[in-house]
Order: structure tokens, then C-alpha cells, then sequence
């Protein structure tokens, strides 16, 4: 009885997590394809938005937080060749598809926890690296939902300042989740 009720909870809890992922994307293209948009020109002479690999819940996975010492920083590189130091938040360890992974976690500017990261499928079937938000529950449990990962505005178009993975923060596997390459 227990593995039906486990079954049905993970039922309901994809079909949640299905909703929020498409609630997510649909902002991200009214977001990217808005007039105010600061890659709407581009994305109007290529003639569509972002485009996504098809949605896994497999791909949503709980992570640990390996927290800093207090105070500590990370330093970042952006796409302009700019480097600054960013509030580490720590190292988010999981497993996803057998392999084990960790990430570097930074706070951003504006407060989020995006993760810059590479995967496999880099530079071919997604941008040369994407972010993916760290998130934790009600109940201090920690995650990543790849579904949804995403492009940098530098995808889309020159002269942002993207913020680019730390080394360490390459998966040795294809994460076919998220935005893909922009064609």
C-alpha cells in the first residue's frame, strides 16, 4: 500500500512540477519576446523565442548544501573578461542519472541563487553553458529542477555581461532539460 500511495503522491507532485515548469517557460518567452526586452530586435529577425528540450521530472533533483564559512566569496568571470566576487551560498552535491555532481552556488546581484553550469550537450544542443535556480522547500530541503535551466542573454545577443560556470561546475553528462541552443 505504501509504494501505491508513494506512486500517486510522485503522480501529483509531477503533474505540479509539469505546471510550474510551463509557467515558467511561458514568462521566460513573454519576458524574452516583449517589446521592453533587451533581446526582442534579435529575437524578431530570427522569427521565434527559445525553444526546450521536452520536460523531465527525472530532471528535478535534490540536492545537499554544503555551506561556506561565513563570509566567504567566490570569484566570477563574465563574458567580458570582467571578474568580481559574489557571496558563495556553497556547493550543491547531488545525483542525477547515476553520476554524482557538484555545483558552486553564488548569490547573483539580484539576490537569486542561479547556478552557471555545463553539461554534455554544451554548444551543440544547448548554449555554451546555462543557469539553473537552487531552491529550497518549506521544509530546508534543497534542489535543482533542471527543466528549468536557461540561457544567458548573451545567447540571444552581443554585449551582455554574462556571468560564465565556474570551472568546476561542468556535469560529464548531457542534461537534455531547459532551454536549448537558440537557432
Amino acid at each position: 500500500m505504501a509504494n501505491l500511495t508513494e506512486a500517486r503522491a510522485g503522480e501529483a507532485g509531477s503533474a505540479a512540477q509539469r505546471r510550474l515548469v510551463d509557467e515558467h517557460r511561458s514568462a521566460r518567452d513573454r519576458g524574452l519576446l516583449g517589446e521592453n526586452s533587451r533581446v526582442h530586435d534579435h529575437l524578431a529577425r530570427a522569427g521565434h523565442g527559445p525553444s526546450y528540450f521536452p520536460f523531465d521530472p527525472a530532471y528535478r533533483v535534490p540536492v545537499r548544501l554544503d555551506p561556506p564559512d561565513e563570509g566567504a566569496v567566490t570569484r566570477i568571470e563574465r563574458t567580458t573578461g570582467e571578474e568580481e566576487d559574489l557571496p558563495l551560498v556553497g556547493v550543491l552535491r547531488g545525483t542525477l542519472d547515476g553520476h554524482a555532481f557538484s555545483l558552486t552556488a553564488a548569490r547573483a546581484p539580484d539576490g537569486d541563487i542561479n547556478v552557471a553550469f555545463r553539461d554534455r550537450t554544451s554548444g551543440d544542443e544547448s548554449y555554451a553553458f546555462r543557469y539553473v535556480p537552487a531552491e529550497h522547500d518549506a521544509d530546508g530541503r534543497w534542489w535543482v529542477d533542471f527543466n528549468l535551466a536557461q540561457n544567458p542573454l548573451c545567447a540571444y545577443g552581443d554585449g551582455f555581461r554574462c556571468i560564465l560556470p565556474p570551472a568546476g561546475n561542468a556535469l560529464d553528462i548531457p542534461v537534455r532539460a531547459g532551454e536549448r541552443r537558440f537557432h
